[in-house]
């Protein structure tokens, strides 16, 4: 059964335990669901449509270049930034405007753009920073695991410049959506990072945001 909550905004499937099988499900509910909300437009839908699609190619594209398999050497963290991380972080986050920016030419919308891009990146390194283990037992590129196979550095060491980094960006992205009069501030956009650190097994970090 697909149930979509409306009023929260979730889908998921029940009763299916592959989860290939499950994404592709939900994957081709949410297309139809996008279809039906450009077409209602006034104008500009046949655009919102075409670039809404493209984006949700170039994300299927970059989760595709994750398998292992394919590459004879471990990727570096420079290729999985642009190629991998900028489709399924990066864009993902930032495909809910791309509807908006095909109608309207606004400076603001490409701003708050630029940051939402640069927030899903960081939230993309933490999920790798998280999910390291997970990732190697299911032969999955990660950007932690390219961080640590190619740095001369200790591994302890390695993991906090990752998430000073991760940190550094992510504040970034709420910076540019502070200046372009978003309402957030640093401080607001610290404790959500720390919600995330916490959510995501990683209190003994925390401190990495101050």
């Amino acid at each position: 059964n697909i149930i979509d909550n409306e009023n929260k905004g979730l889908i998921f499937i029940k009763n299916l335990k592959n989860k290939t099988v499950s994404n592709s499900l939900i994957m081709l509910t949410c297309q139809n669901l996008l279809t039906k909300e450009c077409l209602e437009l006034n104008e500009g839908k046949d655009l919102a449509v075409k670039k809404i699609f493209d984006k949700i190619y170039l994300i299927a594209l970059s989760e595709s270049l994750r398998d292992k398999a394919q590459y004879l050497e471990y990727p570096t963290e420079k290729y999985i930034l642009e190629k991998i991380h900028s489709g399924i972080g990066g864009e993902l986050l930032k495909i809910s405007l791309e509807a908006p920016l095909a109608i309207e030419e606004n400076i603001k919308l490409k701003e708050y753009s630029n940051g939402i891009f640069e927030i899903g990146m960081a939230l993309q390194a933490l999920d790798d920073f998280f999910d390291i283990e997970e990732d190697e037992e299911s032969g999955k590129i990660n950007l932690l695991k390219s961080a640590l196979l190619y740095s001369e550095k200790g591994e302890e060491v390695v993991r906090e410049e990752y998430l000073k980094k991760v940190s550094e960006n992510a504040y970034n992205g709420f910076k540019i959506l502070e200046d372009n009069e978003f309402p957030i501030n640093k401080k607001e956009a610290k404790k959500v990072l720390k919600k995330l650190f916490e959510l995501r097994g990683l209190k003994e970090y925390v401190s990495i945001l101050d």
